[in-house]
């Protein structure tokens, strides 16, 4: 199935645009106040900004054509997720993409029923939100949302299609089993984010995990670090809408997971000096599609200034030697429905029996659960065998590499 099309008919009609972003909205979908003056005059944090409330003043008008024209990695290799199903070879295709590139964009990995099914449900998860931000202040930047940066637990574990439909899904299982050349790799819960119609700024590109390896003494070069090695998780996001030019794409800067600047930090350009190349290279894939990403790649938001939402939930996992604090966020009904293999991955996250999981969402609120991060070292019995102790690969290459630095 063939990207979403470039060009200015991305973005027609929005002159009859009342969506969820462009005005406020109360949860029957009434209008309660246009965005236009809704924010306080004097607050820096909404300073220098596009327009708000407004689809067509000039500004936002000259943005829309520019990434109706330009937005889209060139050439981009999207594998068809359902004939992943069918031919191993084509999962690992996909497997050494993800490797080279730091994501790979993966279609129809929800067809049918499912991919309704977790439409309508990320579709009320946002209506719950919104309705506890009626001025679209949101979590993430103006219009811009986390749903586990909402949620009570940090995750939405608690949602059945997000463990179903996204944790426990074959197309992506199919293919991580090659990038972590393991199928015991661990589910730390998952979340995902949208964007409303009226998201005028770009988010700045940013990596989902630091750096919890490297030299103890701050004022020496690291010897090694998180980017020197295999990949430490995989993000999934799902694709509820067709990703276009302009209702705000996740864009991806390939080759970037293993990209380490001068001085050993690896830290992405803010806005102002990200070059434009950048912040057009976007992932522009049907609804239903899945991009599966390794956390270390620069990545971020775009604006969304179309007429709709862009919703892409996601699930999180962790590789089988790589290790957080991970807290109970699946209620264990939810856990029991799973396959054998959903539950192996998500025995980490499933509640004790009679343990009350809280749920619903409260807004500006952090994400709970740290970034902890540790090497595996738990004395639980790997339910599944493989060839060698991932942990163990990795301790040895970096014990290689730092005696190596000292040759």
């Amino acid at each position: 199935m063939a990207p979403p099309s470039r060009g200015k008919a991305a973005y027609a009609g929005i002159e009859e645009s009342a969506q969820l972003g462009w005005r406020t909205l109360d949860g029957d979908g009434n209008t309660l106040q246009n965005n236009q003056g809704s924010f306080p005059q004097d607050d820096s944090v909404f300073a220098a900004k596009l327009p708000f409330g407004d689809p067509m003043h000039p500004d936002v008008v000259a943005l829309r054509e520019h990434m109706a024209e330009n937005n889209g990695i060139p050439g981009l290799t999207v594998i068809d997720g359902q004939a992943v199903l069918e031919d191993d070879e084509l999962a690992k295709r996909a497997a050494a993409i993800f490797h080279r590139d730091g994501f790979v964009a993966v279609s129809r990995a929800l067809v049918g029923d499912d991919l309704t099914r977790m439409q309508e449900a990320s579709d009320k998860q946002v209506r719950e939100m919104m309705a506890l931000d009626p001025f679209r202040v949101g979590n993430r930047g103006s219009h811009r949302y986390s749903f586990g940066g909402a949620s009570h637990t940090g995750h939405c574990s608690h949602v059945a299609e997000w463990a179903e439909l996204l944790f426990d899904n074959e197309v992506t299982r199919r293919i991580m089993k090659h990038i972590f050349d393991s199928e015991n790799y661990i589910c730390r819960g998952g979340g995902g984010d949208f964007c409303l119609a009226g998201s005028v700024e770009y988010q700045g590109l940013h990596q989902d995990m630091g750096d919890p390896v490297g030299n103890a003494d701050p004022n020496e070069e690291p010897v090694i670090g998180i980017r020197d090695g295999p990949p430490p998780a995989c993000t999934c996001n799902y694709a509820m809408q067709d990703l276009t030019p302009v209702n705000g794409p996740i864009r991806q800067v390939p080759g970037t997971h293993t990209h380490r600047a001068p001085g050993g930090r690896f830290n992405a350009p803010n806005v102002q000096d990200e070059p434009e190349w950048m912040k057009m290279s976007t992932v522009l894939v049907p609804a239903g599609s899945c991009v599966m990403r390794d956390v270390r790649c620069w990545h971020g938001g775009t604006p969304n200034l179309s007429q709709e939402e862009r919703c892409l939930p996601n699930a999180e996992f962790l590789a089988p030697w790589f290790w957080e604090n991970m807290q109970h966020s699946m209620p264990r009904e939810i856990y029991d429905k799973l396959s054998p293999h959903g539950q192996l991955t998500c025995r980490y996250i499933v509640a004790d029996e009679d343990e009350h999981i809280p749920v619903g969402y409260r807004m500006n609120a952090e994400a709970k659960g740290g970034l902890e991060h540790a090497f595996h070292e738990s004395d639980e019995a790997s339910p599944l065998s493989y060839e060698e102790d991932s942990a163990s690969i990795w301790k040895d290459f970096v014990a290689r590499k730092t005696q190596a630095s000292k040759l």
